[in-house]
């Protein structure tokens, strides 16, 4: 995967100002929940540990799973496109894979290492959140070098 021309510059961080950091999040799924960080440790060329492992595509997103390229975020189902979003509470475990959708009356629980259950929560998310496409999002792993996938699936 070809990197965009801003993320190929180094950035010399002895010219950068002073900050505080004042929270973290990571989003596991892309366009769902925020997930709040207490501690992050960063490894050189990867992004943040867990963040965007997921994302459900748009039917006609042209995202391709056997050759995953960033898209624009309203390709996929996110908050800026699908306001019902802002109504679910969803976590994802990354040592399990579980992610879970609570609706408010009822949590359901999809183990996102199967493709056959990934397909299962992008028909819960058509359904739940009225979806106007004709087909349901489909969701595949993301952005992720074939190194950071195989150590995110060690736990099987």
């Amino acid at each position: 995967m070809q990197l965009p021309p801003f993320a190929q510059q180094q950035t010399d961080v002895s010219t950068m100002p002073n900050f505080t950091i004042s929270g973290l999040n990571r989003f596991p799924v892309k366009g769902l929940s925020a997930e709040p960080l207490d501690t992050l440790t960063l490894t050189e060329g990867e992004g943040v540990p867990g963040d965007r492992l997921f994302g459900f595509a748009r039917y006609n997103s042209v995202f391709d799973p056997t050759n995953p390229e960033p898209l624009p975020k309203e390709r996929f189902v996110v908050l800026v496109k699908e306001a019902a979003l802002a109504g679910l509470n969803t976590t994802f475990d990354d040592t399990t894979w579980t992610l879970q959708i609570a609706t408010g009356d009822s949590t359901h629980s999809f183990e996102m290492d199967s493709a056959e259950v990934r397909a299962e929560a992008g028909v819960f998310l058509h359904k739940t959140l009225g979806l106007s496409d004709p087909e349901p999002p489909f969701s595949s792993p993301l952005h992720r070098t074939g190194l950071q996938m195989s150590r995110l699936y060690h736990h099987k």
